[in-house]
């Protein structure tokens, strides 16, 4: 993993400012002026915040065009994110003339700054889409967001994901001292990153997270429990808190809760310390300035200058004011390209025509927006300030794409569509109780002025754990020959949005059906609503990977998973986790006959995808269930099956968050083993996700077992293992139990596969 850089920010450099005392965007007679509709989307107070850097870079733009044959002029019109019907908006913006009279404007919209928050997105996401306008989001850092529209031309990110927020955040914990760690995150878009994230990273860097230190946090919702089980004794290292929420009213409220609790325990004998609190950037306000704690947010760069010039004729830059600027100016320089092009139709970006199969055909906007972001070096380099951006605009209108030094520091970004920033620079600052806001450090994960992408995080290898070929070697219960193999197959997701969840689950009876099992010894459960959902381009077919050409290396590619499956029960038939029990135990009746009967001499094989929960483990339903299967209650049913014994080798084959409570909950029992694709404290991730069909076909793990098994069915334990700890991004896979069930690296997968 990449170490933190910290640079202190106190660098002293000559100050770079190029304004003008008056805002006329007057051009001369023989200049040929384009004008740029720009709608932006953003709360009042935002727009206010942020009105000094508009006003230098439209002051910059205007003196930096003086002299050229063309311009470009930026038609800014503001509206209230807060207050506006965004879909209705988006709407109007994507379909000139049309929409609700209230939103219609008067002249096209060429290109769309915002929304600030990440929830908002997709209202605009989606309209915006189908003619390609631009979308240039200064702070939408939701790494969900950035994910889905990684292969999106028209989606600009100009702030990298949460992923690097809850990185810096933990990393800085870990250089402070602190080694236990908890978050508290609100359950929307924007904390579902640092609920993803959390328990993945601290587990990479070498942090302890507290057991039930992860929690979703609901307006009104009572904390004292939660700070007393991650407090610490008086005199301990206290453990640190990651609290990243989405309104300042809930920060608020907890940091009113922990002073209470604070208070509180200075009059008992054995008082405990709670967590240390450090916020994410949505934590900046000064309603909380009355409190101690520290916060990060993305800032500009001041290794050329941006910081310093703000400092020095604004005052502290708020969050995302940089990234606003940059906007802007990059808006501007791709029209310039486009009015400059010897052929305006004709776009080259990395060595390869810009063209379309779907209306608009033919390069647009934002097109020529990535082509002026895809430079690198030799290009010649351009600052963000007023001259720069005249030598920006000069060697464009020679022919020439510059290399772009924004106010955030290199516009460098990814190199597939050229449209997620690849480095974030943030401040790290204390708040002393006082009221005061006092800068610590400028950092970046990338050990330099440049970052790591959120692609590059999300890529992230896990750590991988080293077996033991002694552990279990020892292990003899005197087992039977073996007799028969049977397997249940489990998804409670029924949701259009969870596609992958029912077609891992195709895709394991699909594996099993091929080695050897009949129906008759497989019990599965999925809703199957999706084959003939309306949303399906594809009726009648599930798919778990696409791609315009078939793959003989990848027997996954382009097959229907769902063909000829004999579904047992739709999840919805079950009407409580009672009746898994039933069905693990062998307990037909008259409305589940569909069971299985294994003996002591059968082995029996679990898969089970679908959501789960901190604390609890996989869910009986969607990721909006209330309630989990619950770990103790899967302890009891195998518990229940040694008595007698139903059960001669048992594997669990686990795809959820937090599936590792699971994995917790049965070490012990014996001659079984457990496989998750995430250990207690983080969330699994979902995998590739697909333009058309418009959701995510599977899950890492799921795909990553379905291929190793393929591949060999008898695969040993332990290389079953690192196959998959090596090809799941983003979440531990681990291995439960294995002491109590044999050695990995001598038992295989022909115990459940024939």
């Amino acid at each position: 993993m990449k170490r933190i850089l910290y640079i202190l920010i106190g660098i002293t450099i000559a100050l770079l400012a190029s304004c003008r005392d008056d805002d006329s965007t007057s051009s001369s007679p023989q200049q040929e002026v384009s004008v740029v509709n720009v709608d932006v989307i953003l709360p009042l107070v935002q727009w206010s915040e942020w009105q000094s850097a508009i006003e230098d870079a439209m002051n910059n733009l205007d003196l930096a065009q003086e002299s050229r044959r063309k311009r470009v002029r930026l038609n800014l019109r503001y509206h209230n994110e807060d207050s506006e019907d965004l879909s209705a908006l988006a709407y109007a913006l994507t379909h000139p003339g049309q929409g609700d009279a209230r939103y219609v404007q008067p002249d096209t919209c060429h290109a769309i700054i915002g929304p600030y928050h990440s929830d908002h997105a997709r209202a605009i996401l989606d309209q915006a889409q189908h003619l390609r306008l631009p979308v240039v989001m200064p702070t939408c850092t939701s790494s969900e967001l950035q994910r889905t529209e990684a292969r999106k031309t028209n989606s600009f990110f100009l702030t990298e994901s949460d992923i690097t927020q809850c990185e810096v955040l933990l990393s800085i914990m870990q250089s402070i001292g602190h080694q236990r760690v908890c978050l508290l995150y609100s359950d929307d878009t924007y904390g579902q990153s640092f609920r993803d994230w959390f328990g993945f990273i601290a587990t990479q860097i070498g942090l302890d997270v507290v057991p039930g230190g992860i929690r979703a946090y609901h307006e009104g919702d009572r904390l004292q429990d939660f700070f007393n089980m991650t407090g610490n004794p008086v005199g301990d290292t206290p453990t640190a808190m990651l609290v990243a929420l989405s309104r300042t009213e809930d920060y608020v409220r907890v940091m009113a809760e922990k002073s209470q609790f604070d208070q509180a325990q200075q009059s008992k004998e054995h008082p405990v310390i709670s967590p240390a609190v450090f916020v994410s950037d949505t934590g900046l306000s000064p309603e909380l300035w009355s409190y101690h704690f520290y916060g990060t947010y993305a800032v500009g760069s001041d290794a050329n200058g941006f910081m310093q010039d703000y400092y020095a004729r604004h005052t502290t830059p708020a969050y995302g004011t940089a990234q606003m600027y940059d906007a802007l100016t990059t808006i501007a320089l791709g029209r310039f390209a486009q009015l400059c092009a010897a052929d305006p139709d004709v776009l080259y970006i990395d060595g390869k025509r810009v063209e379309y199969e779907i209306s608009p055909f033919l390069p647009n906007l934002s097109d020529w927006m990535r082509a002026v972001l895809a430079t690198e070096a030799p290009a010649p380099a351009t600052l963000w300030i007023g001259y720069g951006l005249a030598s920006a605009f000069r060697l464009i209108e020679g022919g020439t794409l510059p290399s772009l030094q924004g106010a955030t520091g290199d516009m460098q970004f990814d190199r597939d569509t050229h449209t997620t920033i690849l480095h974030t620079r943030y401040l790290i600052w204390e708040c002393d109780g006082s009221g005061n806001i006092i800068p610590i450090a400028t950092v970046s994960t990338g050990g330099s002025a440049k970052g790591l992408s959120s692609d590059a995080l999300w890529n992230w290898k896990s750590t991988i754990a080293e077996l033991d070929p002694d552990v279990g070697a020892d292990v003899n219960h005197h087992l039977p020959s073996l007799g028969e193999r049977w397997a249940v197959i489990v998804s409670p997701s029924t949701s259009w949005k969870n596609y992958r969840h029912q077609a891992d689950a195709f895709a394991i009876y699909q594996l099993l059906r091929q080695h050897g099992y009949d129906d008759d010894h497989i019990v599965l459960i999925v809703e199957d609503n999706l084959a003939n959902d309306s949303q399906n381009p594809f009726p009648g077919q599930i798919f778990l990977e696409r791609a315009d050409q078939p793959d003989p290396a990848n027997p996954l590619v382009n097959v229907n998973v769902r063909q000829n499956a004999v579904v047992d029960y739709h999840f919805s038939d079950l009407s409580s986790p009672d009746d898994m029990a039933d069905i693990l135990l062998g307990r037909s009746s008259d409305r589940l006959p569909h069971v299985i009967h294994p003996t002591e001499a059968d082995n029996v094989f679990l898969f089970w995808s679908g959501h789960g929960s901190d604390n609890a483990g996989p869910l009986w339903g969607n990721e909006d269930s209330h309630e989990p299967f619950g770990a103790n209650r899967i302890r009891r049913i195998v518990e229940q099956m040694q008595q007698p014994r139903q059960y001669r080798r048992m594997m669990f084959v686990l795809e959820s968050c937090y599936s590792g409570l699971w994995g917790e909950a049965l070490t012990g029992q014996p001659d079984l083993l457990v496989l998750t694709a995430a250990n207690a404290y983080e969330t699994s991730k979902a995998d590739i996700y697909d333009d058309d069909i418009r959701t995510y076909l599977s899950n890492a793990f799921s795909r990553a077992f379905l291929n190793a098994v393929n591949a060999n069915p008898a695969i040993p334990v332990a290389d079953l293992y690192y196959s998959l700890a090596r090809t799941t991004d983003g979440s531990h896979v681990t291995l439960y139990n294995i002491e109590n069930y044999g050695s990995a690296f001598y038992r295989n997968m022909a115990d459940f596969i024939e």
